[in-house]
Parts: C-alpha cells; structure tokens; sequence
C-alpha cells in the first residue's frame, strides 16, 4: 500500500511538472518571436541608411522625387521598428535580454539623428552599435529554438527571409535607378540575390503545401520580381535604368506579396501557440487528476489498516488488494458481493463508487485531450463530491477545448472560417452533388485603409463577412482566407443559381458602409469554380484564384468563371 501511495504522488508530480514545462514553452514562444521582430526591423532600418547614399549619383531632376521616396520610405521602416520595440516591452526577456533591448533603442534613436543630420560616419557607428544589440537578442532566441527543434522552424526562417530581402532590395533598386555599374557592385548585388534565393528555398522546405503554393506565387511573381529582379542578370558597365514610375510600381508589388508572407508567419505563430497553449491546458488539468488518485491512493489504504485493526477476514483482504491494484494505476477495479453490513462492507462500497468515479473520470479527460467532444462518456454523472468537483473541471476543460478548436479553425476578426477551417469543412462536403467555389477580392480595400486608417478597414471586412453569411444558405460555407479575401463553398447547387448568388453579393458588397466620418465603400472582383468530386482544396482554389484575377485585369467588380 505504502509503495502505490508513493507512485501515485510520484506522478502526480511529474504531472505538475508536464504542466510547468508547458507554460515555459508559452514563454519561449513570445520570446522567440520578439528577438526574431527586433533582428528584422533592426536589419531593415540600418540598411535603409547604409543604402540610401547609392542614390547620390542620380540626375538632379530626379531630386524632388527621391525627397518624396525618402520621407515615405522613413516612415515605413520607424513605424516598423517603432512597434516592435514598443511590443518587445512586454515579451519576457530576463535582465539581459531587457538590457540588449534598451541599448538597440538607443543605438536606433543615434542612427535616426545621424542620418536626419547627413553624418555618414556616425551613421555606420550607430549602425553596428544597432548590429550588436540585435545579434545579442537574437542569440537569445537561437538558444530557445536549439533546444525546441524543428517544429519552431519556421518562425526563424521567415525571419531570416525577411532580412535577406529588405537587405536585397536597398542594395538593388538604388543600383538599378543609375545608368551604370561597377564590377565590384554587380558582385554585392549577386551576393544578395543569391542570399536571398537560400532563405527562401529554406523557408519553403518548412511550410505546409499549400503554404508553399502560395508563398511562391506572392514571391515569384509580384513587381519587383517581374521588372526589377529579372533585369539584374542582364547589366553591364552602361544599362537602361528603371523609372521611378517602376520603381513604385514595384514597391506596391512587394507590399502586396508580403501580405502572404505575413499571413504565413501568423499561421506558424498560432500553430506553435495553439500547441503550446492545448498541451499547457492538458498538463494542467492531468496534474489536478492525479493528485486527485494520488490522495485517494494515501487515505484508502490509511483507513483499510485502521480497519484491519479492528476485524481481520477474507472480505478485507480483498478490499485491500483492490485498493492496491487502483493505487498502483489499473483502473475499473471494484469489490463487489463484499457481503455484510458493518464497517468493511460500508469501506467496500465507498471504494466502488471512488473507483468508478475516477474511471469515468479519465475516461472523460481522454475524450477531451483526443477532442472527442461528442463523445457520450462526457455525459455521465459522477457521485459525491469528487464527482461534482470533476464535473466543474471537465465543463471548464470541455469548454477551453471548445475554445480552442474554434479559434484553430475561425478568423478571429470576422468570426468566419479561416483557411484550415474551410479546408476541413469541404473535406465534409458531398461533392458528388455539385459544388461551387467563389473567391471574392476586395477592390479598393487598400485605399480603405491607407486614407481611412486600419480601423476603418477592419470595419469593411467585418461588414463584408456578415453580408456573405446572410448573402448565402446556413449549410453553404464561408471563409476569410487573409487579408482582402473571401472564399464561400456552395453545394448542391447548378450553375444558373450560383450565378444568382454571385450577382447579389456584388450587389451587397458595393453597397455603402455606415463609418463614423463618412460613408466607406468596396467592390468585388470574383473567380469560381464548380468543384469536381474527389478534386483536391488547393486545386479548386488555384482555378478560382485565377479567375479573380482575371476578373481584376477586365476591369475589377465583375466575375470571372474558370
């Protein structure tokens, strides 16, 4: 009795321990994610002011618009490293860690004046300084993810990616808006392309699928991959330059292909959170039921040898060994047909009911931890007061789990299926009784939010979202994959009602939208798609993606069929 009791309490604290090397890892997640911001933003920013001076050759004519680029282009990257220093605040780094932060602030804020003032040589110091700090943070993060592993990877990937890039880009567009170049330039540049060209290989090898598919498009086909990136391997000493009309153009590109690249780096944020935060959950509610049997495990034994002080028999012998078998961790143990109605039939009958309730009890928590929440174990009731106090945990843990299997599959702003959500629910679908998929892109949705401002923005999608879901059936799906993009999944349907359809949501997303300093209003360009049975998500969407497009190049707020 005394080594079961034991070995319920031995794992009852290691249980207590699965559930304090859960929350640590919620910790290493933020911290992880803030040390790889603060290297992006800081690698960004110090580039920009290294590169800026390869503009200086450019025509005088060209002046007033490199004035304008340059007040843009602060703008971007001190907002940038603006909000992250201010997020970094509340990431748990220890004293170090806050004191490598502190020390890039300053050598950011060094670096800002010296180059508002055209110091040059102050610029490069404050710059390494900047350099330095953001390594030391960035070890902070290597020696987390060292130990975590792959599953981590590709938050730290994307970070690199992103560094070689925004290091690519203001190293190759200054170039390119000159009319010539030297042999040692066009080597740097080639050092960068080619930088870039391994993070990102090294990124695609860590996402899923469809991420690939989509990273990939946004990256290989955007404005700057099309009429800037792809001159580069042509240019000798003399080379026709870009115009600064491309080089905007090309810009926009990049803004618009890194809203994939962000969604992604979001996606792998919550995947890692997500996993962090259900087996947190787990541990925790594992360790509350194990110190439960561990207790039991102590007493029931205690008060069998006070029993066997007072009357020794056969019928004890077996409450005793029951007891020892449930100590030892078998469940379904029971007495039963003890036989009398004094002190040991009464011990018997209490340990059934304990034995029951702790089976039924593992029972329910192992329908939850494998998301089985339709399963009828979580119906049962369990007697007395541990049942009643397992009832309250299960209800709490049943309704986190709830929680989070919503929030795994739904996007938090608009409340409607995500992509991983939509993908499982077409799963579900019957295709074999004709199905439909739409994909809506918002036109005008950018300009929303530049002049307007984001709030005004999330207003429009949120808008938009409640006219899809009342613009469809109950049992059709509807999806927000990202951004300014909505997909809805229709089944059961022919090609004349979905046309229906698709003309009434164009119809209701160009109606205006009440906004506090005035109205706000969008259109839709549409690409869809009849789904063949048995035909693969991503392949579906790829058809009707290309479809939207097509609808954007005939003039946007139409619909195109594929």
């Amino acid at each position: 009795m005394v080594i079961g009791s034991v070995s319920a309490l031995v794992l009852a604290w290691s249980a207590q321990q699965d559930q304090r090397d859960a929350e640590t890892e919620l910790v290493e997640v933020e911290l992880v994610i803030a040390a790889r911001d603060l290297q992006s933003a800081t690698t960004t920013e110090m580039t920009f002011y290294r590169g800026w001076a390869e503009l200086a050759p450019l025509e005088a004519g060209e002046a007033f618009v490199l004035t304008a680029a340059r007040a843009v282009l602060i703008e971007a990257v001190h907002g940038l490293s603006d909000e992250v220093l201010e997020n970094s605040l509340s990431a748990p780094f220890d004293a170090e860690g806050r004191d490598a932060v502190d020390r890039l602030a300053g050598a950011i804020g060094a670096a800002r004046l010296a180059f508002e003032q055209g110091d040059e040589v102050a610029v490069e110091a404050a710059a390494r300084e900047a350099d330095l700090a953001a390594s030391a943070i960035g070890a902070i993060g290597d020696e987390v993810l060292e130990r975590r592993g792959r599953r981590w990877l590709p938050i730290n990937r994307h970070a690199i990616y992103v560094r070689s890039l925004a290091s690519e880009v203001l190293v190759v567009t200054p170039l390119m808006l000159r009319a010539e170049s030297t042999e040692a330039e066009r080597r740097h540049m080639a050092v960068m392309i080619d930088r870039t060209d391994r993070s990102f290989d090294l990124l695609l090898e860590v996402l899923s699928p469809d991420q690939r598919d989509r990273l990939f498009e946004a990256e290989t086909t955007n404005d700057y991959a099309v009429d800037i990136r792809s001159r580069t391997a042509d240019i000798g000493d003399g080379f026709e330059p870009i115009s600064i009309a491309v080089l905007g153009r090309a810009m926009n590109g990049l803004l618009d292909s890194g809203s994939v690249l962000n969604d992604i780096r979001n996606e792998s944020v919550d995947a890692v959170l997500a996993d962090a935060t259900a087996k947190a959950e787990r541990a925790e509610w594992e360790s509350r039921l194990l110190m439960g049997l561990a207790v039991v495990a102590v007493v029931v034994p205690f008060g069998l040898a006070l029993a066997v002080g007072g009357r020794l028999s056969r019928r004890l012998d077996r409450v005793t060994d029951a007891a020892v078998r449930l100590s030892s961790g078998e469940l379904g143990v029971r007495v039963d047909d003890i036989g009398g109605r004094d002190e040991v039939a009464l011990l018997a009958t209490a340990f059934d009911e304990i034995s029951a309730t702790i089976t039924t009890g593992h029972e329910q928590i192992s329908a939850l931890a494998d998301g089985r929440t339709d399963d009828p174990v979580l119906e049962r009731e369990l007697p007395g007061l541990i049942g009643h106090t397992l009832r309250l945990a299960l209800r709490r843990l049943g309704n986190t789990t709830a929680e989070l299997a919503h929030q795994a599959s739904h996007d938090k702003l608009t409340g409607l299926l995500d992509r991983r959500g939509l993908q499982h629910g077409v799963e579900s679908f019957d295709l074999s009784r004709g199905s439909t998929m739409i994909l809506i892109d918002l036109d005008g949705f950018k300009a929303v939010n530049d002049d307007r401002g984001h709030s005004a923005g999330d207003a429009v999608l949120e808008a938009i979202a409640e006219r899809l879901r009342t613009g469809v059936r109950a049992d059709d799906l509807v999806a927000r994959l990202g951004g300014d993009e909505f997909v809805i999944v229709i089944t059961d349907s022919d090609g004349r009602e979905v046309e229906q359809t698709i003309d009434r949501l164009v119809e209701s997303i160009a109606a205006p939208i009440d906004w506090t300093d005035g109205a706000l209003q969008v259109t839709a360009s549409i690409g869809w798609t009849p789904m063949a049975p048995g035909e693969a998500f991503g392949t579906a969407l790829h058809r009707a993606d290309t479809a939207m497009y097509q609808a954007k190049r005939r003039g946007k707020a139409q619909a195109v069929r594929s």
